[in-house]
């Protein structure tokens, strides 16, 4: 009996599909397309789950978080609104400038607030309502220090006690579990280029700007001790808001812990624990440039990431 096809290795649209692996004896083989389906550890292939549309209009900055039953969009590119899990709508936040939000998720210590900024605007919100993000009055010891509002930048991200937050090149850190408070004179990392990626781990921050990666570790990486390292992990850059995080073990990777799923020009790079930056599809997929934003082409031939209820990625190829 001859096995003409058992499973599959996975995509690669690289190479001329008359030049794809295939394997005689097991009969498995790589695919020249991939739509809608999903190819797990053996090699099995099946049709992704089925989604059904809760609310149609034009949407996009989809919160990440759970916000207690609720989540965050931006609808019609100007209204902040509070999407539950009936679809059902509520105004948040009108008249913003039509550009792609980043939200963080933190507490103040008494409520967990989503923090939110888009180079234009900022705030925090609790229970729906949007709250102005601003420095509070000092109660402490005497300072000299001078405290300023957080900056309106374009990114955020929480790291050991820390708001971090780009604007153009520069990442910039509020004081220590007090995020309303930043020192813009003091507190502050260069980059080479504008920055496009921000993500707090547990063990350091990645940020990538238009030239490199680079990943900063230590437990508080202002110090002026050298308790922390500046490492470029990449020469190549992640486009902007186009990651996707979930836990090392459900996309195959061989130690755990969460990791960040992010596209580059050069294809799908995972970034985890300790700095580890790798390319896993630079062998198979043919490079393309997606948009800023939404992580898709104009003319729909490149993908998405998206994170369906924390834990399992699903990557659409056109």
């Amino acid at each position: 009996m001859t096995v003409i096809f058992s499973g599959s290795t996975g995509l690669n649209n690289k190479v001329d599909p008359v030049r794809l692996k295939f394997d005689p004896q097991s009969g498995t083989a790589e695919l020249s397309e991939a739509v809608n389906v999903e190819v797990d550890s053996t090699g099995r292939v099946s049709l992704q789950k089925g989604f059904s549309e809760l609310v149609s209009g034009s949407f996009k900055s989809l919160c990440p978080f759970d916000c207690g039953g609720y989540t965050l969009v931006l609808q019609n590119g100007n209204n902040l609104m509070a999407v539950d899990e009936g679809g059902d709508l509520l105004s948040v936040r009108v008249n913003m400038t039509d550009a792609y939000i980043d939200y963080e998720k933190a507490s103040d210590g008494k409520k967990e607030y989503i923090y939110y900024l888009n180079g234009h605007e900022k705030g925090k919100i609790y229970d729906r309502v949007s709250h102005g993000w601003t420095a509070l009055d000092y109660v402490g010891l005497d300072t000299t220090k001078e405290f300023d509002d957080p900056p309106y930048g374009h990114l955020l991200t929480l790291f050991n006690g820390r708001m971090y937050i780009a604007m153009d090149n520069v990442v910039y850190a509020s004081e220590s579990h007090d995020f309303g408070k930043f020192n813009l004179e003091y507190n502050y990392i260069i980059f080479p280029g504008n920055i496009t990626l921000l993500e707090g781990m547990t063990d350091g921050i990645f940020v990538s700007d238009i030239y490199s990666t680079y990943f900063l570790s230590g437990g508080d990486i202002l110090r002026e001790d050298n308790s922390f390292s500046f490492r470029k992990v990449s020469d190549k850059s992640i486009i902007q808001n186009s990651g996707a995080r979930c836990m090392a073990e459900n996309i195959g990777m061989d130690f755990s812990g969460e990791v960040i799923v992010a596209w580059s020009d050069f294809g799908c790079y995972v970034l985890g624990p300790g700095g580890y930056c790798k390319n896993h599809t630079i062998n198979k997929l043919i490079r393309r440039v997606p948009a800023q934003g939404n992580n898709y082409l104009p003319d729909s031939s490149y993908g998405a990431s998206i994170i369906v209820n924390n834990e399992k990625l699903i990557s659409t190829f056109a």
